[in-house]
């Protein structure tokens, strides 16, 4: 299965699109990204401008072509800050569903940090000690805390890289008054965060988003960390802080390593993660090149996981709902599949008595599949617990008629034969009855050749002949009971066809 996930973030709309295979591992096959800036002057208007709608909008059209390109079958949207606190966001994500397809979902801060969390949990070698993982976003800052096993606690602040550019530039140069403001403001917010996390005695901090990763490419290319170390050292986001704290932005666009387009955004980041290393009292901070995308793809695994591989195992919708429900009852799987093996072999072999067509041989081996899933009730009188089970519980793509038939060829896979009595009987029309019918004798046959339920006959043929069916059952062992199972239940199926059956039993490998 093709899953594309979309974070409508503040500051850039994200989309990864990935396929899961059946171990349920998630291959990426393409990623894209816009710098769509959907929270310039929101946070002061309150509202997104309609120029940004239309960026984002047609950022949002490009990916779902992209996303049908690469064949994905479901597409996860979010949409966090910035849509989130304008008035107008709602008014804008209708628009995106009927201009795209693409139905995005504002989340929650602490969402948003949960499934940050979840992302480095899954990539990252994490044990029983807590660490804390911090996602500076555009409009907000993500901070949640956990170890292997569970997420520990999320927050949440309105301290995002846009938010932080408004207090440190005016008219994108840096003035000594936004430093002040800019670093009391990081103080106070984090301070909290910090006394928290240091309660917990954590050690580590994970910083995920593309600031940060924009501040190890600068220190990278500064020399200050190495090409295969994820780290950002303490002392080298002082020294980059204080030097972007009077670099004019022209310079800032020229600096190695960083996307122009990052130019103003950095001065508050680097304050950032400074002031996240001094409250912490930590030498480093690691980067995570896992995120919020990330986390929607380990969300949607772990909600969807069982679906998945029953999408990707059978990609038959009817028949993964009747092995679905099945496997709800706690069926006997290998005997429920041996006997239907068996009974569609006998199905074909006898197409020229009973002339049924495709879509009947599918009912056929449903009801085999399910002949008893009543001994989810009790042994006593299974078959016909069966009947009432499926009529009242199977769903998924059939006809009321349908399911009429399949609980009926359960039903009469034993026992007595039809009655007018017999209230679903009664219920289904003339055409259906005569399926049921032609197949159960069918069906009977199959169940009694696997009546140790040892597969002791792995397999049976049949040949019309001019006076008799003849049907060879291959054996592997012993299987004495089951030819006097078959024995006694053959004469359904030499009366539905007015034809005799004759036995031969050949031992395979003999």
């Amino acid at each position: 299965m093709n899953v594309a996930v979309i974070d409508i973030g503040t500051n850039s709309i994200h989309m990864l699109v990935v396929r899961i295979d059946a171990d349920l591992k998630a291959h990426v096959l393409d990623k894209a990204k816009e710098m769509a800036r959907l929270g310039k002057g929101t946070f002061e208007t309150g509202r997104l401008d309609e120029a940004t709608q239309q960026r984002a909008l047609n950022t949002l059209k490009g990916f779902a072509r992209l996303a049908q390109k690469r064949g994905a079958q479901r597409i996860v949207a979010v949409a966090t800050s910035a849509v989130r606190e304008a008035e107008n966001g709602g008014a804008f994500l209708q628009e995106v569903y009927s201009e795209t397809g693409i139905h995005p979902r504002i989340i929650t801060g602490a969402e948003e940090a949960r499934l940050v969390f979840k992302a480095v949990q899954s990539a990252m070698p994490l044990d029983e000690s807590p660490v804390l993982v911090v996602d500076l976003g555009g409009g907000s800052v993500e901070f949640a805390s956990g170890s292997s096993r569970m997420l520990q606690w999320a927050s949440s602040l309105k301290l995002g890289v846009q938010r932080l550019e408004s207090l440190a530039l005016h008219e994108r140069e840096p003035t000594p008054e936004g430093r002040q403001r800019l670093r009391a403001t990081l103080a106070s917010e984090l301070a909290p965060i910090a006394a928290k996390a240091k309660a917990q005695g954590i050690k580590t901090c994970y910083v995920t988003s593309g600031s940060a990763a924009a501040v190890l490419r600068i220190l990278r290319e500064r020399g200050e960390a190495k090409a295969d170390d994820e780290r950002l050292p303490r002392k080298a986001l002082a020294q980059l802080d204080d030097e972007l704290a009077s670099m004019p932005a022209e310079k800032r666009r020229q600096m190695p390593g960083l996307e122009p387009s990052r130019a103003d955004l950095i001065v508050g980041a680097a304050a950032f993660f400074r002031a996240l290393a001094d409250e912490l009292g930590l030498d480093h901070l690691t980067v995570s090149d896992r995120g919020l995308r990330e986390g929607l793809v380990q969300d949607f695994l772990d909600q969807h996981g069982a679906e998945i591989q029953w999408e990707i195992t059978e990609p038959n919708a009817r028949r993964r709902e009747v092995l679905r429900f099945a496997e709800k009852l706690g069926y006997d799987a290998a005997h429920a599949h041996h006997v239907a093996h068996l009974a569609l072999a006998l199905f074909d072999a006898t197409f020229p008595l009973h002339g049924l067509d495709e879509t009947t041989r599918e009912l056929f081996e449903y009801g085999a599949l399910l002949h008893d899933v009543g001994y989810a009730v009790a042994e006593k009188g299974h078959h016909k617990h069966s009947e009432y089970l499926i009529l009242h519980g199977l769903q998924g793509g059939f006809s009321e008629e349908e399911v009429r038939v399949i609980a009926a060829i359960a039903r009469y896979h034993r026992k007595a034969a039809p009655k007018a009595s017999h209230e679903n009987w009664a219920a289904m029309g003339a055409p259906s009855r005569d399926v049921v019918e032609k197949v159960e004798g069918l069906l009977r046959l199959a169940d009694a050749l696997d009546r140790s339920h040892a597969r002791v006959v792995p397999r049976v043929e049949a040949e019309i002949g001019e006076a008799s069916l003849d049907v060879t059952v291959h054996v592997n062992g012993p299987a004495e009971l089951e030819m006097w199972a078959a024995q006694r239940k053959v004469e359904w199926l030499e009366r539905a066809y007015s034809i005799p059956v004759t036995f031969h039993v050949q031992t395979d490998g003999a």
